[in-house]
């Protein structure tokens, strides 16, 4: 059988994602959204490529995506994988084929060949202790001598980078560098971000070694593209020439960073940029036997693309329950929760919240009093627990590997010291403790291929990029308390969504502050705040497509306020889109 027919085989005809497997095309932009074959559809390009020889040796094709463990397991799944579709006669080695890395990894692989041209401190770059340089806190807790004016003006750029001021983060890009070339690296420390800008540096000014790493990497596959901001859009300009082929894949509609920089409408900016064709996967195959949620996915989609008049023809059917109060609606998630589970003794349930509020600390009380197991990952990013345990244990981590020999014995000594570190009866810390077990856990079974050098990489990246979260999937417990932040690239069987009133979700300064609401749904908005109303709306999609078999919604006719008065509140305007009842 040719590679061809095998390809075909496995996608079973699928138009779309056929199309753009064998296209000729070196340019193409695939939207793709939950559940509609994205990662199976790239494995099989790569694999077409391979086979066919459009990689030479020793070129490379460079796979890119947004966090850590979405790397792992894409480089996983392409190791499994492609030797089924490739002909064995044929030689190929993976992993001198197909490099898979986060934009940090890839910048560290770069750096740590060529760093020495800006800094002979990058000689040693995975030996520099990474740092978060966007607050005083993290120059404070690692005792780094700097003057505060540049200690602010450092902070001013992560903020720059977060809200998208190009005309700032381009005009203060050499002046970041200066600081953290000539003050911080010296004292063994590196910041996070400028591992990316220090690359960008370092092509930008030697030309003949960006050359050297656009023959290298020929190909370029990026995943969940429309998370890209603008430090990791200026890598990927450097890493692309005139002849490289580039291929980005990912979905408009589940941009929900950009409170941390992701920059909107990518997918446009990109295609004008490079000069793409844009191909959409049309068919989604994790609701394909449940038409009621197939329905809601599809309806929720038009109405992103307009927002007042979705080309809507059948009215999707969602499962809300509207309570009295909080007190009830906590009551009937917990009872829903426990009926799902009793009725399905194999599946899982997350709860996903649109942050903490005084309906989060209810329904967390009424797991406690009940009988139910349940896993705690109420935190997010910007969290400065979350923040503090990430920033420890990457130093920790770091003393670990000055010391002793890697290895599983040792990864379990590194978990044990944090585990004496952060000992008090915290719930995020001790979730926090218990996803580093994990992590360790899967480093050495699901991911065991990976070298000495790539697992050492996977526990710096995790702890440098905060990304514990990403490993709440592997937690065995049945029932799953999150943020629907947290839960991004991550399924469960059931969802349960609460607090679907207006003011919660959207919330009320990124979608209600400025949106004009009636019983009619009529949005009235303007193009200074359209792009919240959809980033709005990307949250609630991401959020019910995180489950694979049903979401259910739930609301309260009176929500608390924040001085603990209760006053009456719309249900959410996103209940009400066209085309949902």
């Amino acid at each position: 059988m040719t590679i061809e027919e095998k390809i075909k085989e496995i996608h079973n005809g699928d138009e779309q994602q056929l199309d753009f497997i064998f296209s000729n095309s070196k340019r193409i932009i695939v939207e793709a959204a939950a559940g509609y074959g994205k990662t199976r559809t790239m494995i099989s390009k790569i694999a077409y490529l391979l086979s066919t020889k459009k990689i030479p040796n020793p070129k490379i094709i460079l796979v890119l995506t947004f966090s850590v463990n979405a790397a792992y397991k894409i480089k996983t799944e392409v190791k499994s994988e492609l030797p089924s579709l490739i002909d064995i006669n044929s030689k190929i080695n993976v992993d001198d084929k197909v490099y898979v890395s986060n934009y940090h990894g890839v910048c560290r692989r770069i750096l740590r060949r060529y760093g020495k041209k800006i800094s002979t401190n990058l000689l040693k770059v995975d030996s520099l202790i990474s740092f978060d340089d966007s607050s005083t806190t993290g120059f404070q807790s690692n005792k780094i001598k700097l003057d505060y004016n540049k200690i602010e003006f450092l902070n001013k750029y992560n903020e720059a980078v977060k809200v998208n001021n190009r005309k700032f983060v381009v005009e203060n890009f050499v002046g970041y560098n200066k600081i953290i070339i000539e003050e911080i690296l010296p004292q063994g420390f590196i910041p996070f971000n400028s591992l990316i800008t220090l690359t960008v540096m370092l092509l930008k000014n030697f030309p003949t070694v960006q050359l050297m790493y656009q023959k290298i990497f020929p190909c370029i596959f990026i995943d969940e593209f429309q998370d890209t901001n603008l430090l990791s859009y200026g890598l990927i300009k450097q890493l692309v020439g005139e002849q490289t082929s580039v291929y980005l894949l990912g979905d408009s509609l589940q941009r929900i960073y950009g409170f941390i920089g992701a920059i909107p409408d990518i997918l446009n900016v990109a295609k004008t940029d490079f000069n793409m064709e844009y191909i959409t996967l049309e068919n989604n195959y994790r609701f394909k036997d449940n038409p009621s949620m197939l329905l809601l996915d599809y309806n929720i989609r038009r109405n992103a693309e307009s927002l007042l008049e979705p080309n809507i023809t059948e009215n999707a059917a969602i499962k809300l329950t509207l309570l009295d109060n909080q007190e009830h609606e906590s009551n009937f998630v917990v009872a829903k929760a426990k009926q799902i589970l009793d009725a399905d003794t194999d599946t899982k349930v997350a709860i996903l919240f649109r942050g903490r509020n005084n309906n989060t600390k209810r329904i967390l009380s009424e797991f406690d009093n009940s009988e139910l197991q349940y896993f705690y990952a109420i935190f997010s990013d910007e969290d400065p627990q979350y923040k503090l345990y990430h920033s420890q244990a990457a130093n920790l981590l770091s003393e670990k590997l000055s010391k002793e020999y890697f290895s599983k014995r040792m990864c379990k000594r590194f978990a044990k010291s944090l585990r004496d570190k952060f000992k008090d009866d915290n719930p995020t810390f001790n979730s926090l403790n218990s996803l580093v077990d994990i992590l360790i856990e899967t480093l050495f079974t699901t991911f065991y291929n990976l070298d000495e050098e790539e697992k050492i990489s996977l526990l710096k990246d995790t702890f440098d990029g905060m990304g514990l979260k990403q490993y709440i999937e592997y937690v065995p417990v049945p029932i799953i308390l999150t943020t629907i932040h947290g839960a991004k690239g991550l399924e469960w069987g059931y969802v349960i969504m609460p607090d679907m009133e207006q003011n919660s979700l959207p919330n009320y300064y990124g979608g209600c502050k400025d949106c004009k609401f009636d019983s009619d749904c009529n949005f009235k908005f303007n193009e200074d705040n359209k792009y919240q109303l959809i980033d709005e709306l990307s949250v609630f999609y991401v959020g019910f497509t995180r489950a694979r078999k049903q979401v259910y919604f739930t609301a309260s006719k009176l929500a608390l306020g924040s001085k603990g008065n209760e006053r009456e509140k719309n249900i959410s305007c996103l209940l009400s889109l066209k085309g949902i009842k």
